[in-house]
């Protein structure tokens, strides 16, 4: 649910954590080096046991923001406790780490998703006119983004590969510019992830690092929103679709909370991810109460004397 939408927040914890001690700061870009990948097929097969309605159940009483924050701080500190465990207790833990990898990536495409939501929100509120020049400005920005960072890239790179990285990007035309500029993202992405130390270090020379290729990334999903309301007059991307990727989020952030909470039973030394926001979702224990079974025996006979009028109060 994008904050400031009219449903109701549900998810205001009681307690504010639930982890023991102090685990190491983590972004969602951060993340990606430590948790690897996933094999893609094990997307289907997860949610194959859950219907898209139910996500969107699940999905529609927890604000967006919520989970975008709580999200880095509960798969870091997953990743932290499972680097720590011994292999006894690993073993109790009855979960795939390729879960964890497959949760960061629905939580990039949560935080895209949220992205276009409050850029179409913000875009279709203004005139005609208004909207033009928010096109306008979006686009003179991306260009400046994209051009400091190709910049960076020409001083980092020996010239092979900067002469590779003009010829993905391409030129920047309007048509073409979020195209390029998105490629040019994702490749600086996979380079600072895949980079040696010393690639690292002279990639850090030049302010080069993920969190540029999230800013240009937010700027090609901006500028995109944009150009499609400049467009048509409907929003892109709906309530209904956010609200299910929520969801499917919450739906693998409990699983995982499951796992590690079964295997705390077994062993008390293994702890629990941490969660703030989402503590009283994620924490919540499901409650099962016996309906008591309806007494099938005759009422007791009145006493003696008596016309079987109840007692008076």
């Amino acid at each position: 649910m994008a904050d400031g939408t009219p449903h109701t927040d549900k998810s205001a914890p009681a307690a504010p954590t639930i982890l023991v001690g102090r685990t190491r700061e983590y972004t969602l870009d951060t993340l990606g080096p430590l948790l690897g990948a996933f094999q893609e097929n094990m997307r289907a097969v997860l949610f194959h046991t859950v219907t898209e309605a139910e996500l969107w159940k699940r999905g529609r009483t927890v604000r967006t923001d919520h989970i975008l924050q709580d999200a880095p701080l509960f798969l870091g500190s997953a990743y932290d406790i499972s680097q720590a465990l011994t292999a006894a207790q690993r073993r109790k833990v009855n979960l795939d780490p390729q879960i964890l990898a497959l949760c960061l990536d629905e939580c990039f495409t949560l935080r895209q998703l949220a992205q276009q939501h409050g850029l179409v929100a913000a875009v279709t509120s203004g005139s005609k006119a208004g909207r033009k020049s928010r096109t306008q400005q979006a686009l003179r920005e991306l260009r400046a983004l994209r051009r400091s960072l190709l910049n960076s890239l020409r001083d980092a790179l020996a010239a092979p590969a900067w002469a590779a990285v003009r010829q993905l990007v391409g030129k920047a035309t309007r048509k073409t510019i979020a195209d390029g500029s998105q490629r040019l993202a994702d490749h600086v992405a996979a380079l600072v992830r895949g980079a040696s130390e010393d690639e690292r270090l002279r990639l850090h020379a030049y302010n080069i690092g993920a969190e540029r290729a999230t800013e240009l990334q937010a700027k090609v999903a901006e500028v995109r929103a944009v150009i499609a309301v400049a467009a048509s007059p409907a929003p892109r991307v709906q309530q209904r679709k956010l609200d299910i990727q929520d969801g499917r989020v919450l739906f693998l952030m409990a699983r995982i909370y499951r796992a590690f909470r079964a295997a705390q039973r077994e062993n008390p030394a293994i702890l629990l991810p941490e969660v703030r926001a989402l503590a009283g979702i994620l924490t919540t224990r499901p409650r099962s109460r016996p309906r008591k079974a309806r007494s099938t025996a005759a009422p007791p006979a009145p006493p003696a004397g008596s016309n079987g009028a109840g007692a008076s109060a």
